[in-house]
């Protein structure tokens, strides 16, 4: 007997539309640097900041029509790591069938007063009725990065991280709410210091960047109420990557990393949200250790094998 995914009422463009409406009036009293700007699955999302934010903006420019497809939406924050940014977000809304998720296809760019900028084209489809999940992201960017105490050395550098990113994750449901699948990224990773001192460090620490290219397996368990803006519900996923020098990186080694997320309802449109994360390497060069992912962390400050 095939598996049938869990029945629900379909979500609609109109329906995700003011559920980011609602999110925004939640969430955006006060800045989200990283949860926003995620792409979980790439191995060097702790250098790179806004690249597939959907979550925390107004939409600036909509058509009168609520059930349009469209939405735009200005992007401003500040980080500890990149500093006060503005910049823009356009996505294509569109859902494939009625027992699917709305998915989103867009374009988000921004620039920081530490002349910082990003630029991401990215995607999330889910179809046959949410049988199938498909996300996707290419993104460049330049990362200006002023340390007090770099990776625990005591010491202040300022450092230029240069990005090219291409990623992307296929999902299938074999179960009410587990999916399994595959991942691949492609990363194009350099770091320099802004002075001679700064250059110093990272010779001597071995901080240089590379290419790395890789794959691995993912699980995912999911019982959340809305996939685009959850009020109730949990998510787990688990995966590896294995980066090999014979998938034309510069390094061969292995990441592992589990997160989990839960969602509790509170009040009138108020959601108590919490996450655990932990993220594992084996044979990995120091750039690619992992790294603490905190709201307000300047990320990158500290670096270890198993975080």
């Amino acid at each position: 007997m095939p598996l049938m995914p869990e029945t629900r009422p379909a979500s609609s463009v109109a329906s995700v539309r003011h559920s980011l409406r609602r999110r925004t009036r939640r969430r955006c009293g006060v800045t989200v640097p990283g949860e926003s700007r995620k792409l979980t699955f790439a191995l060097f999302a702790a250098r790179l900041p806004v690249l597939a934010a959907l979550l925390c903006a107004a939409p600036a420019v909509v058509a009168q029509d609520d059930t349009s497809p469209w939405l735009l939406a200005p992007m401003v924050s500040s980080d500890p790591k990149v500093g006060t940014s503005g910049g823009f977000l356009g996505a294509y809304l569109h859902q494939f069938d009625a027992s699917s998720p709305v998915s989103t296809f867009g374009l988000n760019g921004s620039y920081s007063n530490t002349d910082s900028y990003t630029l991401a084209l990215f995607g999330k489809a889910y179809f046959g009725a949410d049988k199938h999940r498909l996300l996707g992201g290419i993104a460049s960017g330049k990362i200006r990065n002023d340390y007090d105490d770099f990776v625990g050395t005591g010491l202040p550098v300022q450092t230029t991280d240069d990005l090219r990113f291409l990623a992307a994750r296929y999902l299938y449901r074999v179960d009410r709410h587990w999916f399994v699948g595959a991942q691949a990224t492609f990363t194009n990773y350099l770091i320099t210091g802004d002075n001679w001192f700064s250059d110093q460090v990272l010779d001597i620490l071995g901080l240089t960047g590379f290419d790395s290219n890789g794959a691995g397996l993912v699980a995912e368990f999911d019982t959340r109420d809305n996939q685009n803006s959850p009020s109730d519900g949990a998510r787990f996923v688990a995966s590896n990557t294995a980066y090999r020098k014979s998938l034309g990186g510069d390094e061969s080694f292995d990441t592992y990393s589990a997160k989990y997320r839960r969602y509790v309802a509170h009040g009138e449109g108020s959601v108590l949200a919490w996450r655990v994360e932990g993220r594992a390497t084996s044979s990995a060069p120091r750039g690619a250790f992992s790294t603490v992912s905190l709201r307000g962390y300047v990320r990158g400050s500290y670096l270890a094998r198993h975080m």
